[in-house]
């Protein structure tokens, strides 16, 4: 039963970037003050899309699996159990190896 108190991820408003990457809008922009968060699921072999931002600061909560969090061009690797900063203007991306798959949520916080 999902009501909008309570539900599961994967009954929230669903996206797709970067081919076969699944992200769930959990905590919409300006639903909740100047918060965001995104649950995200990527299949290997996958590469979410680089990006950057200037306007909110993110970090990542890895709940799942495993893969390797590109900050600024250096690679970090993340597993179940990890919390990753992403800092303002920084580009990032994640990329899952064949066969692994990593399963995290962002929280975005805005300016």
């Amino acid at each position: 039963m999902t009501n909008d108190l309570v539900r599961r991820f994967t009954d929230c408003e669903f996206y797709q970037e970067g081919g076969r990457n699944s992200y769930y809008k959990i905590i919409p922009q300006g639903s909740m003050g100047n918060v965001a968060a995104g649950y995200v699921v990527v299949e290997g072999a996958q590469t979410t899309p680089a990006n950057s931002h200037s306007d909110w600061q993110q970090a990542y909560l890895v709940i799942g699996g495993s893969g390797t969090l590109f900050i600024g061009g250096r690679p970090h690797r993340i597993e179940r159990g990890m919390v990753a900063h992403i800092p303002l203007d920084t580009e990032h991306f994640v990329e899952v190896a064949s066969g692994e798959r990593l399963e995290y949520i962002y929280v975005n916080m805005f300016l």
